[in-house]
């Protein structure tokens, strides 16, 4: 304890010493703006730039210049430097900074060279300096100089010479528009991003096609192309258990305004994080998938843009080129039962080309029904029978097929059903009461 009150007192006779050991320094006022300094300056603007290796967008980006006073025309020196630096074969072409005399605003472009590989995959900054105090302003709120960055991106096609596409299943448009055919599959592109693994880009996601197919399967072609302009789209599944669809222009105006689509993520719209929905990129598969309501869609011309839950009927899905999804689902409806007689719907997963099914008493329970599935597959089964395309005894409409069962006392049965396909099969089960 005594030690404590001895460094409290022994601070305490520091602090004079501390204030009266203060210097007095003289400053100097530096050098006045010229009276005729026409103070340029680089408003706020874009200064990110992804550039696409093997893309046709221009690779010219483009800044504002502006100055306080536009009176007389002036041609402004200004100095441009890169780093680190691309070597001598990178030839970057800067345009002059020039005012006509009454304009208080110009640009200045600055073209990336794209002959240069080994610029690809690195992150470039660059600076723009107008240094010369006639022009340039050294006090006051107004920036004379500008950095601005670039990376040149290599993005690889996927898939191969059997295999060249990838297949997208839209849920978006239907948060607006009544969609007639929703579930079609559109044939796109997809590359991925070399230096950011399971960056990809979609082309032709919404091509006139296939707005015609999801919407009016009927019309012509020509009635549909003024609806696109085949905007590329992103998704970014580099966190394969968040994947997010970035805001973006879906690339389709039906005369209402350009449409736009985002993940309902923090970050992205105004969402907090624990009511985040992301998306799923499972790689085994190949397939990309948002979850119901995790994807939102805003039109200029409806409800102001406001952004609108979407994704509700049918959920937005990229299958990667070489790999393939299969429906080997069945839905068993059972109708009312009538003289003896039960009434089936069975409806089949569109890649089942057959499927064996057998009754039996009471309620199985999920793994007995497995079990039986399993069992009716190996041909263990007894009382097996089979449905399939053009069988005798089943009528048949646009969704399944009808089969009447018949034979069984009054109670409770479960139908399990083994399916079959071209490649390969797994068992269902349903219950029905007669």
């Amino acid at each position: 304890m005594k030690k404590q009150v001895l460094s409290i007192y022994v601070l305490m006779a520091m602090l004079p010493l501390a204030a009266v050991s203060c210097v007095e320094e003289d400053f100097e006022a530096g050098e006045p703006d010229l009276e005729n300094c026409c103070g340029v300056y680089f408003p706020s603007q874009r200064t990110s730039f992804l550039l696409d290796d093997k893309g046709d967008e221009s690779w010219t980006l483009t800044f504002t210049v502006k100055r306080l006073k536009d009176e007389g025309p002036a041609t402004v020196p200004y100095t441009f430097t890169v780093s680190p630096d691309p070597g001598e074969s990178a030839v970057f072409q800067v345009s002059e900074i020039k005012f006509e005399d009454g304009q208080a605003e110009t640009e200045i472009t600055v073209s990336v060279p794209r002959d240069v590989p080994e610029m690809t995959g690195v992150e470039y900054t660059c600076s723009l300096s107008v240094d010369d105090p006639e022009y340039a302003l050294a006090y006051g709120e107004y920036s004379s100089s500008m950095d601005f960055s670039f990376l040149i991106i290599k993005w690889n096609r996927l898939g191969t010479e059997d295999a060249p596409y990838g297949r997208w299943r839209d849920g978006i448009l239907g948060g607006i528009y009544i969609v007639s055919n929703p579930g079609e599959n559109s044939e796109v592109t997809v590359y991925e991003r070399d230096d950011l693994p399971g960056y990809f880009r979609l082309e032709n996601a919404y091509s006139a096609e296939y707005l015609r197919d999801i919407f009016e399967p009927s019309a012509t072609l020509e009635e549909y192309e003024s609806y696109t302009r085949n905007d590329r789209i992103i998704i970014d599944a580099s966190n394969p258990s968040a994947v997010i669809f970035p805001e973006q222009e879906l690339g389709v105006n039906f005369e209402s305004g350009w449409i736009s689509a985002a993940s309902c993520v923090s970050g992205i719209l105004d969402i907090d994080e624990e009511d985040s929905i992301y998306g799923t990129y499972d790689k085994a598969s190949g397939v990309i998938e948002f979850p119901e309501e995790s994807i939102a869609i805003s039109e200029s011309g409806y409800m102001d843009g406001e952004w609108v839950e979407s994704n509700d009927k049918i959920l937005t899905r990229l299958v990667l080129p070489g790999f393939s999804v299969y429906d080997w689902s069945v839905v068993l409806d059972a109708g009312l039962s009538e003289d003896g007689q039960l009434p089936v719907h069975y409806t089949l997963g569109s890649d089942v080309t057959r499927a064996k099914y057998a009754v039996y008493g009471g309620v199985l329970s999920e793994s007995e029904a497995q079990e039986k599935a399993a069992g009716i597959a190996a041909g263990t089964e007894t009382g097996v029978k089979e449905i399939y395309p053009g069988m005798d005894g089943a009528s048949e409409d646009e969704d399944g097929y009808y089969l009447e069962i018949s034979g069984l006392e009054t109670g409770v049965y479960t139908l399990v059903s083994a399916n079959y396909g071209a490649v390969a099969g797994e068992g269902g089960a349903a219950s029905a009461a007669d």
